[in-house]
């Protein structure tokens, strides 16, 4: 599993100040990342399709150069093809960008 990214940078772009590592994310943002995370495991292991359908989308809206890499190894080892598929298509943008 990759570097855990956090959350507050995910959702809010902004870090909460306190120990952080190298990206700016502290101990209790990545806290709260492994506690999403965990529940898409759940969701995909309890085959609770509505919930983990939720939960990756709420993962998606992480979706930047830093997390892209991470999310996508969480994806794949979820079944998350919904969030796979976001990951890619927002690795696609960023290369088509990058060509311009």
């Amino acid at each position: 599993m990759g570097a855990l990214p956090n959350p507050t940078f995910l959702f809010t772009e902004h870090d909460s100040g306190g120990e952080q590592d190298g990206l700016g994310w502290g101990e209790e943002e990545r806290s709260e990342l492994v506690k999403i995370v965990e529940l898409l495991e759940l969701a995909d292991q309890y085959l609770l399709h509505h919930l983990k359908q939720k939960v990756e989308l709420l993962l998606a809206r992480g979706i930047r150069t830093e997390t892209s890499e991470w999310l996508l190894e969480t994806s794949d080892r979820c079944n998350a093809t919904q969030l796979h598929e976001l990951v890619k298509h927002f690795r696609r943008q960023k290369m088509l960008k990058a060509t311009d």
